[in-house]
Order: C-alpha cells, then sequence, then structure tokens
C-alpha cells in the first residue's frame, strides 16, 4: 500500500507565442521532452518529506543451500539505500517486501529521486516511472479480461508529461526503471482472479522486460504468497525492510522529539508490545509528532491514528481554514472540544459534525465493496466517493477529509482513496465498532476440511514444486476487525461474538487487547482452550488447524505452563511418560548402511517432550540471558562456541562437505529431483551455486550468509518464516540445545537434558517398532515432510493423525531433534563413548526428518550426523526429562505406572522435596528404586534429608561428599546411624534425636509439622534454621549447574557438593535425625572439629562438613 501516491506532474505545457502574439507550436525533441520530465520530476520529489536512511534497514535475502534443501536467507549486511541492493544483484526485477508501515513506498520514491538525479548529472537517457498498482483496472464484468500490464504502463507513461518517447521503445533499448508500488493491493475479484493477475505481471517480466531494464515491486510481507518468481524462466530476488532496533528507536525519538523522548523511552523499552509496535517507522513517525500533543506513549494503533486526526483538526482551526471554522462540516461543540483537547479516551473524536461520521461511512463502504479483494486499498471515482458520503455537502466534506491528509484525490485520474490503506482500515473500524453487530458475518470464515474451498486437494494441486501451501482465504476484513475490537465499547463481548465465526480472528482481537489489559481472563482462556481443541482437530482442514496454532501462540498456549524459576520465567514442557523396557533400534530395510543392523537395546525409564521447543520458550531463554550466563556452557567447546571462537566453522565445513559431494557426483542432483526429494528451483540452483560458482565466489557467499562472531539469538530469530511462538526454534546448535537443557533444569529443579538417540527412537516407534511414529504406511496428512507442502516449520502438534500412540508431537518431519549421542556406526553401545558430551568436535546424530525431507527421512530409524555448530533453518531438538514426576496428582515413575512403597520413599519425603525443589534448595532424581537429593553451596542438605528420612522411615540415609574432576578431595561419608544418631566423621557425640514418627498416620503428621513450621513461621532447632535458609534463599542469589552433577549445583568446578541417597529400609524401623549444620560468615570449623569447606550462599557464607 503506497505511502504516496507518486508524483504528480504538472498540466501539459502552453503553446509559446510569437512576437505577433500569435501561438506558434513549440518543437520538442524527444531527449528535451525526456529532459523536460526529468526536471519536473525532480522539483517533484524534492518537495516531498525525504526518508531519513539512518533508519532504514534492508536486507538482501540469498538462496542458502544445505543437503537436499533450498531456503532464502537474510544476508548478514544492512543496506540503507535501493541503490545499493540493485547494484549487487544481476536480475532484472526484485520485491521490497516489509510490513504496512514500514516505508516501502517512500523507499520506492526515494529510489526514484536519486536515480532521476543522478541521470541529470550524466545526462543519461535512462528513465524511472513509478506507478501504484491500486490503480491496474479491474472491469466488474468478469468476461472481460484485464488489460495487458504494457498497454497499462504505456497509458500511464503518457499521463506523466506530453511529447514522451512510447514507452515500448524504451524498453526495448534497456532505458528503464520500473517501481511498480502495492502489488498485493491490486484489484481482483478473489484470490483465483488475484493469481492470475500476479501471472500477468509475471509473464510481463519474461516476454516483454528485455535485459537492461530493472524492475523494482513492493509488496507486504505476509500477502507475498503469490510469488512472481513461481517459475524457473523468471527469478525476482527478494530484499526485506526490517524493523527498527531498540537503539534505533531511541535514537530517532531523541531526533524527533527531544523534548519527550527520555520518559517515552523508558516506557517503550520495558514493554516488549510497545518495542514490536514502534520498530515500524510509520507508527514511531506518528509517536514522535503526536508526543507534542499528548506526551502519553499510545499502547496501541487506534490510539495513534486518533492522535493524528485530533491533530489535523487542531492544525486546521488554528489555521483558519474556512471549512472548520465555520459550521458545516463540524460543529460548534466539537470545535470546542478540539480546541480545549477535551476527550473521553483513546479513541474519542467529534462526533456531532458530519466530517468524522461520513468519513467513517465512507471508508466503510469502499471496503465493503471490495470485501473479498483481502481488504486492499480502494480507489473510486470522484463521483462514487460522493454517493459514498452522502450529504448534502460532500465535496466539502472530500475537501476537508483532503486537508487533514486522510483522503487524497488524484485530480488526473479523477479518483479518490484515503492517503494510507492503514487510514483506511482505521476509519472502517470506528464504522464498524460502533456498529458491530455485522462483525460476524463479515469475518466468517469456515475451517472444516470437508466445507472450506477450495479444498486442500484441490489447492495442492494447484501448486509449484516449491510454492508454499498459503493460509486460508481471508475475509478482507482482519485488520479492521481488529482494530474495532480495541475501539468498541464492551471490547470482550466484541470479541466474543466472533468466536463462532472466526475463532483466529477472535483471538486476534483478543491479543490486541491485552496491550491495553481490557482482555477478560475467562475469555482468555476460553479462546486458548478453543484454539488448542481446534488445532488438534482431525476434523479441521490443515490450513485451518495451522492458523489456530499460530494464533494460540500468540495468545499463550496453556499446554505450556508460564512459572516462575530462580532465573527468570520459563514454559514448563509438557511431558510423555516412556516405560523402561527393551525396545529394538535400527532397520535392515536396506535404505541407508547406517541404520542396519535391527538390534534390541534395554532403556531406562524417562518422559521426553511432548513438543519439540518452541520459539516462545526459546524467547524466555534469551530474556534471561541464557546467551551471555556462561555457566550453561557447560564444555570447554561450548565456551568456544559461545564466546564466538568457532560459531561459523561447523556449519562453513558442512556447506563445503556438500558442494564437494555435488562435485564428485553431479548427477545426484537430477536423481534427487526425480526422485521428487527437491524441487526443479532447488535443482537449477544447484547447479549454479555447486557446480558453476567458482570456489572465491562460493566463499564469499559463506562469508555472508554465515557470518562468525558471538552469536545472541538463533540463526533464523528474525525470519518471519520461522519465528512465530508456536512454530520449533530452529537455527540452534547442538551446543546451545544443551545450554537450554541446563537452564531449564536449573529453573525446575529436575533433570533435563537432549535424549540420546536410542531413547529418542524408543520414543518414536515404541517396542512394536512402528516405521513411522504412527501405526500404518506414510501419509502426508499426518506430517510436515517435503510431501506436505508447507515449505516452513509449522505450530507444534498441528498434526494430531501423526502422533505416537502415547501422544508425542511431530516425531516424524516439522525438524531434524538434535540428540546427545555422536553420529557412529550401530550397533548401539552406551559404554562405547558415544555419549561422551565432552567430544565439542564429533557430528551428533539428528532425528526425525524434517518439512524440508521426503517420507524416506520421516521414518523412525533415519538418522544423520550434523556438526554441533550446524545451525540450519529446519533443526531444532526436543528435551528429556529424567526426574520422577507427577501425573494428575498421583506419583508415577518415569514409565507411567503408580510407585509403590517398596520402590520409592513416602509421600512425605516426595512432597518435601517437590516443595523444595522451585526454589533451587533441593534437586531430585530417581535412579532404580533410589531417591538422590543434592544441592550445592547449601549446607543444610544433610540435615534436611535426615528430617525427611525421619518422615517417612528410612533405615539408612549416606550424606557423600563427592569431589569434581578438578579436586583432590577424597569422597568421605557421614552416616545417620540406625540408632537414630547422626554421628560426624570426626567426632562421636550424637546429637539430639527427632521424635520416632514410625507409622504411617506419624509420617504424614511429622511431614505436616515440617512444611507448616518451615515455611510459615522460625522456631528453635532444625525447622527455624531451614526457615531461616529458605528466607535467605529467595532473597539471595541464586546458584547453577554444572556439568556432570545433579541439577541445581554451583559452578566452581572446584568445589565438592553433597549428595544423599535415600534408601529403602529392610525393616520398617525408624530413624531420628540431627539438627542442622552450622552456619557462620567465614569459611569455619564445625562444632564437631570438622574441616569445613566454605560454599557461598545468599548473603552469607554456610558450611558443609568434609572430613580430610
Amino acid at each position: 500500500m503506497p505511502d504516496h501516491p507518486g508524483p504528480r506532474l504538472g498540466p501539459p505545457q502552453q503553446a509559446a507565442r510569437g512576437a505577433a502574439g500569435h501561438p506558434t507550436p513549440l518543437i520538442e525533441t524527444a531527449a528535451q521532452a525526456l529532459d523536460r520530465y526529468r526536471q519536473t520530476l525532480l522539483r517533484e520529489l524534492s518537495a516531498r518529506p525525504q526518508v531519513d536512511t539512518r533508519f532504514v534497514r534492508l536486507r538482501l535475502l540469498d538462496m542458502v543451500r544445505s543437503e537436499h534443501a533450498l531456503q532464502f536467507h537474510e544476508r548478514a549486511k544492512d543496506y540503507n539505500d535501493l541503490r545499493e541492493v540493485l547494484a549487487e544483484i544481476p536480475e532484472r526485477a526484485m520485491v521490497l517486501l516489509g510490513t504496512p508501515g514500514c516505508g516501502k513506498s517512500t523507499l520506492l520514491l526515494r529510489l526514484q529521486l536519486e536515480d532521476t538525479r543522478e541521470r541529470l548529472a550524466e545526462e543519461s537517457d535512462r528513465v524511472s516511472l513509478f506507478v501504484s498498482l491500486g490503480a491496474y483496472p479491474l472491469d466488474r464484468n468478469p468476461a472481460r479480461d484485464a488489460p495487458r500490464p504494457l498497454d497499462w504502463l504505456q497509458a500511464q507513461w503518457l499521463r506523466q508529461a506530453p511529447g514522451l518517447p512510447d514507452l515500448e521503445a524504451l524498453l526495448g533499448e534497456g532505458r528503464v526503471l520500473l517501481l511498480l508500488d502495492a502489488l498485493n493491493e491490486m484489484p481482483h475479484r478473489d484470490p483465483e482472479d488475484f493469481r492470475e493477475r500476479v501471472e500477468q505481471w509475471r509473464r510481463f517480466l519474461r516476454d516483454d522486460f528485455p535485459p537492461g531494464n530493472r524492475a523494482v515491486f513492493s509488496c507486504r510481507s505476509l500477502d507475498y504468497s503469490e510469488m512472481l518468481s513461481v517459475k524457473d524462466d523468471v527469478d525476482v530476488r527478494q530484499v526485506r525492510v526490517q524493523p527498527l532496533t531498540p537503539p534505533q528507536i531511541e535514537e530517532f525519538l531523541r531526533l524527533y522529539a527531544p523534548v519527550h523522548a527520555e520518559r517515552a523511552w523508558i516506557e517503550i523499552q520495558g514493554n516488549q508490545r510497545l518495542l514490536e509496535l514502534y520498530s515500524t517507522p510509520y507508527f514511531l513517525r506518528l509517536l514522535s509528532e503526536q508526543l507534542a500533543y499528548d506526551p502519553r506513549v499510545a499502547s496501541e494503533r487506534a490510539a495513534l491514528f486518533t492522535g493524528f486526526v485530533r491533530r489535523a483538526l487542531e492544525r486546521e482551526i488554528s489555521g483558519g481554514n474556512p471549512l472548520f471554522v465555520r459550521d458545516g462540516v463540524l460543529h460548534a461543540r466539537d470545535r470546542e472540544r478540539i480546541a480545549g483537547r477535551e476527550w473521553c479516551d483513546a479513541h474519542d473524536l467529534p462526533r456531532r459534525g458530519p466530517l468524522i461520521p461520513r468519513l467513517q461511512a465512507l471508508a466503510y463502504a469502499m471496503q465493503e465493496r471490495f470485501g473479498s479483494s483481502d481488504g486492499k486499498q480502494v480507489m473510486v471515482r470522484f463521483e462514487q466517493a460522493l454517493a459514498h458520503l452522502d450529504h448534502a455537502r460532500a465535496e466539502e466534506l472530500l475537501k476537508a477529509g483532503t486537508d487533514i491528509a486522510v483522503l487524497d484525490e488524484d485530480r488526473r485520474t479523477d479518483q479518490v482513496r484515503f492517503f494510507h490503506q492503514l487510514l483506511q482500515e482505521y476509519f472502517a473500524a470506528r464504522q464498524l465498532a460502533a456498529h458491530p453487530a455485522p462483525a460476524a458475518e463479515l469475518a466468517r470464515s469456515e475451517w472444516r476440511a470437508d466445507r472450506i474451498q477450495p479444498s486442500l486437494a484441490d489447492r495442492l494441486a494447484t501448486l509449484q514444486d516449491f510454492e508454499p501451501l498459503p493460509p486460508p482465504d481471508p475475509t478482507g476484513w482482519e485488520e479492521t476487525t481488529v482494530l474495532a475490537a480495541t475501539m468498541a465499547a464492551d471490547p470482550d463481548a466484541f470479541a466474543r461474538g466472533l468466536a463462532d465465526a472466526n475463532l483466529v480472528l477472535a483471538a486476534r482481537c483478543v491479543t490486541a487487547l491485552r496491550a491495553t489489559d481490557r482482555a477478560k481472563s475467562k475469555t482468555v482462556a476460553l479462546l486458548r482452550s478453543r484454539l488448542a481443541e481446534r488445532s488438534r482437530d482431525p476434523a479441521a482442514d490443515l490450513r485451518a488447524r495451522i492458523a489456530a496454532g499460530q494464533a494460540l501462540g500468540e495468545l499463550g498456549d496453556p499446554r505450556f505452563k508460564r512459572c516462575r524459576g530462580p532465573h527468570g520465567d520459563y514454559l514448563g514442557p509438557p511431558l510423555v511418560a516412556i516405560e523402561a523396557g527393551t525396545y529394538p533400534v535400527g532397520s535392515d530395510e536396506g535404505l541407508y548402511a547406517d541404520e542396519a543392523p535391527t538390534h534390541a537395546v534395554p532403556i531406562e525409564a524417562f518422559a521426553i517432550g511432548r513438543f519439540p521447543v518452541t520459539n516462545a520458550e526459546w524467547r524466555l531463554f534469551m530474556a534471561a540471558g541464557g546467551y551471555q550466563d556462561e555457566c550453561w556452557w557447560r564444555t570447554e567447546a561450548a565456551r568456544r562456541w559461545q564466546r564466538g571462537e568457532e560459531s561459523a566453522d561447523g556449519p562453513r565445513q558442512q556447506a563445503r562437505g556438500v558442494r564437494q559431494t555435488v562435485r564428485d557426483n553431479p548427477a545426484w542432483i537430477d536423481e534427487l529431483l526425480t526422485a521428487g526429494q527437491i524441487t526443479s528451483t532447488q535443482a537449477r540452483n544447484f547447479k549454479q551455486w555447486y557446480l558453476e560458482t567458482s570456489d572465491g565466489e562460493f566463499e564469499a557467499l559463506l562469508d555472508r550468509s554465515l557470518p562468525s562472531g558471538v552469536q545472541t539469538q538463533p540463526q533464523w530469530w528474525h525470519d518471519p518464516e520461522y519465528n512465530h511462538p508456536a512454530h520449533p526454534v530452529v537455527g540452534v546448535c547442538w551446543h546451545e540445545a544443551r545450554a537450554y537443557c541446563a537452564w531449564l533444569s536449573a529453573q525446575t529443579g529436575e533433570a533435563y537434558r537432549l535424549p540420546s538417540e536410542v531413547e529418542w527412537e524408543a520414543a518414536a516407534r515404541g517396542r512394536a517398532g512402528r516405521r513411522y511414529a504412527w501405526e500404518g504406511d506414510f501419509d502426508p496428512a499426518r506430517c510436515n515432510s517435503f510431501e506436505s507442502h508447507a515449505r516452513g516449520t509449522t505450530p507444534v502438534g498441528v498434526f494430531p493423525a501423526g502422533d505416537t500412540p502415547q501422544g508425542i508431537a511431530d516425531m516424524s518431519g516439522n525438524v531434524w531433534e538434535w540428540t546427545g549421542s555422536l553420529y557412529r556406526p550401530y550397533p548401539y553401545g552406551a559404554d562405547d563413548g558415544r555419549e561422551n558430551a565432552e567430544d565439542g568436535d564429533g557430528r551428533r546424530v539428528v532425528r526425525g526428518g524434517s518439512w524440508r525431507f521426503g517420507r524416506g527421512f520421516a521414518r523412525c530409524a533415519s538418522r544423520n550426523g550434523s556438526p554441533p555448530g550446524s545451525r540450519d533453518g529446519n533443526l531444532g531438538f526436543r528435551v528429556l526429562c529424567v526426574s520422577p514426576i507427577f501425573v494428575k496428582g498421583k506419583r508415577v515413575d518415569p514409565g507411567g505406572r503408580r510407585i509403590s512403597k517398596q520402590e520409592l520413599c513416602s509421600a512425605a519425603a516426595r512432597r518435601c522435596a517437590k516443595i523444595f525443589s522451585p526454589f533451587g534448595l533441593v534437586s531430585h532424581r530417581q535412579t532404580g528404586n533410589t531417591l538422590l537429593a543434592g544441592a550445592s553451596r547449601r549446607g543444610f542438605l544433610g540435615g534436611f534429608g535426615a528430617w525427611c528420612a525421619a518422615a517417612r522411615g528410612t533405615t539408612t540415609v549416606t550424606t557423600r561428599v563427592v569431589p569434581t574432576a578438578t579436586t583432590t578431595t577424597p569422597a568421605t561419608a557421614t552416616t545417620i546411624s540406625a540408632s537414630g544418631c547422626c554421628v560426624s566423621p570426626t567426632s562421636s557425640s550424637p546429637s539430639r534425636p527427632l521424635p520416632n514418627t514410625s507409622g504411617r498416620a506419624r509420617r504424614r503428621k511429622a511431614f505436616r509439622k515440617c512444611r507448616a513450621t518451615t515455611l510459615a513461621r522460625p522456631r528453635r532447632g532444625f525447622c527455624g534454621w531451614l526457615r531461616r535458609v529458605l528466607s535467605a534463599r529467595l532473597s539471595g542469589r541464586r546458584a547453577h549447574s554444572e556439568e556432570g552433577r545433579l541439577p541445581g549445583f554451583g559452578p566452581e568446578a572446584s568445589r565438592p557438593y553433597l549428595a544423599v541417597c535415600f534408601s529403602q529400609p529392610p525393616s520398617s524401623r525408624p530413624i531420628s535425625a540431627t539438627r542442622p549444620l552450622t552456619c557462620s560468615t567465614s569459611s569455619s570449623t564445625s562444632r564437631s572439629g570438622a574441616r569445613s569447606v566454605p560454599h557461598r550462599f545468599a548473603t552469607g557464607w554456610c558450611t558443609m562438613p568434609c572430613a580430610t
């Protein structure tokens, strides 16, 4: 949608007059006409506000290839001028993509201005032409075809100025720069008609646009599903307008709103929604202008537009515009309110005069007229605009709308439109908010697979092999409805009323309302539940499930519980328990040698993530400083990667390996194409880049696409194709995945890690040895593979038919998943070194296939190896948990069965561990029939463990000081004697025993007393000490995990840690426990005389007895 209607050249030059005063024809050559055209163009464009290139970030998309695959990848280099981009690409055409308001039209006009200046200075014969494709004619009679693009461009060219040479002749000489704005606003009858019109322009580029000419289109990013380069015969490069970065937003405010910049920036920088809103230049410009009028920062788009209109009205009144200072378009009361700035809310505008109500009616009528045209900006004839205004003063209203820069009138074509598409949507939304009754019908969208048109099968049949599956056809009222929800008198009722007609749109409305804290929690919960159900409904069309999953990600997925840990917020992953047992691994199908032989492997019980880790989960890891905090990067290789020393070596080496493979076997590309494993475009580009590119050019491409240095986010984090909250995170290497697991372990107090490859395969194929994650043969409707045509990641869990019988989603397709295992031949041996986490260079096994690979790689037995530094756009991971878990309040082991008394400790000890784990005080996990608990830098654990043991009646509690790899401290033990007393290593004097708590009722009573006393009020003895420790822990500095230890242990590799083992008693005789260990402010010696190892805790020091 154009920010500007384009240059307006003056009327034709009048004929010259001779000496006698009679008209004399002016003879002008074509060169003179072109020169006059450029001069006039330069004068018109120079008078316009110019874009500040300091706040322009353009990214050129390169085609990056990995094995069997192709995808677009943003260059690391930022451009601030389209001329620089054009100079670097050989293609004749490119398309400028960006969000509404990012300045696409302004950038095209800036390009035309700079090109005109350059041509005049060089006296060049090249010319430029700017046209808006929103003016491309649409005949309401379907029998009449649209004009040929070349014929229409010729007519637009001749309107610029008289005497210009024929455009077709200029194109034939390769002298034209075409600037074609707003491809997404091209008028059309329906989506199929729009596809045909895009195809007409593609044919124009192929047949009527010779080499030497250049063409630049602009289009909304989300509307560019009908690509101009869908066929092999036309190459159209893509350039994205990047959102402004936070430093750019701050600098912009300080330059253009210096008085209020500091206060505004403080409010914006701490709010993620505001940062996203003002990363768009159009909205940031509106804010900078509005701050002088109202120093409050607008929290959403509708408030920004309202402020824009208020300022415009005040400007015209204070300037004495006759239309505004006398009755007619505004009422006297309206003028008083404008002058006094008396508004009842953030969206209030004058209502008594006809101006605002009639502009609302005009916008609504224009959008309703083309409601099936995806809500594009509409141009209407002057007489039609007067009819839609439907007022005795219609012409005055039209002039007033132009004066306040809301409407734009093109006198050459006698057409009227809103100055910006966003303004058209805003005024239509005001009308819809005032009269919400038709909202549900306007936004109604079908979602059932047996009702949606065109059907999924029909839509897939029309796609080229590399075209992505498009979303459901829009109604054209999406953006207008979201704006209307924020301005409705009862926004909650407005959103609820949409839920039955368009559930996804209702969720978008509520997401917008949450920005202003006007969304009711019951409505949010209701929509979350319904969206989760829709995304998993087999009766829903795949496109509808994907849309529901994305809306759920924006609103907040209830399947991921948001919790607060010692390192900030995190999302708890839903887990699925896998029983211990023997599972088949490998395959003898003979497809790939590395899968053989089939063999059985015993596996301990565990719980695995139901879904791959999502972008929403990863965002919290980034927000917690996960990339900066070295404690999560456990191995030396990981720390080198974190410092940026080897961040690009692995991916570059992998790309070189693929290139060498292609060069050794050039026929491999054609074999992949014949097998349907790559697209025709991929095959052509593989040959170009792997076979025809020189070594130097290939290395230059690697430098641009795979930059080295410190990384602070995943490779594809800012790519809208991959960064949706509900999609699995991609572009993370093996070290990043392990760092996340370490962080999640410290957050939850449970042990998370990457699964081994046999654990992954056991979860995917089960004991029955399924070929795919589901029962039966391959079906593209069950997973996101190459055959599904998604051509990118999809929200997790939207292929319910592809779940395992246990309910694990996306084990086949969507993304390859990292495992902890080194890529080595079968048979599998856990003790042969393949699970060595210290090996930072060996290739790691990835499993599951992805959206970029075909059915053969979606098999459960398929395995591949990837360097640990790889960060491909189809590479993610899921987590595995080995801690005891609760299911619906019942104690279960990771295998899913209830825990017997003979296998684990009683509920009291388990609950006690569960209570303190979130605070990072206790870490626990199950190994066989033993419950392990551990902590570092906390001296209370010995006493705490003994208390738990007394509460459940164990016989033996052993506290063991375990040395790390860098310390020489010998391992010693302190034993709680069977008589109920704690004997320290160097002392035989027993401490005061706790009361006998044998019996189930006594144990429960003891536990309740312990918990209530510890958490409620301090007392003497162990409970009072533990209460003080807990209080200090909550107000103090958190501890971190250490490689190879139980979760929650400190980062100092030289410090020993304390582990407590509760063993199942051979009898029911209870024991007593000890008083707590001593606390002091420095390293000291315990009362018993044992040497103490100082461990920093909160604001003081705790001592841990450690015998030499």
